[in-house]
């Protein structure tokens, strides 16, 4: 699912995982996701463990999270190069949270750049 490029989702009712996952032409970008916890800054998701990928992390119930997964290209590519970012549970299903204007939506998201000009992206996904 494509996504702006801010993104709130809750609520969550178990503990998680975080997974994030870049496609493309690994020579072409670089790609990254900044990690907030509880207002602290974590390990973050570097490209080598996002491309391939799945990266995963941790998410806590009742934990607090600023995910700020960005993409530079170094160079425009003919196929778009994609950062998915989603929320999975523990038995590995994509967790659903609230839509704006009520009903539900998967917490999954994902975002494309193809052109130099357009670099970097930056996304920011808080969650609660």
């Amino acid at each position: 699912m494509s996504c702006p490029q801010f993104v709130i989702w809750a609520p969550f009712t178990t503990d998680c995982v975080i997974k994030a996952q870049a496609t493309g032409d690994s020579t072409a970008y670089n790609a990254t996701v900044a990690i907030t916890h509880n207002g602290t800054p974590a390990t973050p998701m570097r490209h080598h463990e996002l491309s391939p990928g799945p990266a995963s992390r941790p998410f806590p119930l009742g934990d607090a999270f600023i995910f700020d997964p960005s993409i530079v290209l170094f160079r425009d590519v003919t196929e778009a190069v994609t950062l998915e970012l989603w929320i999975e549970d523990l038995d590995g299903n994509v967790v659903q949270v609230d839509a704006p204007g009520g009903g539900k939506r998967p917490a999954k998201c994902s975002w494309s750049i193809s052109k130099v000009k357009l670099s970097p992206l930056f996304v920011e996904v808080i969650t609660g």
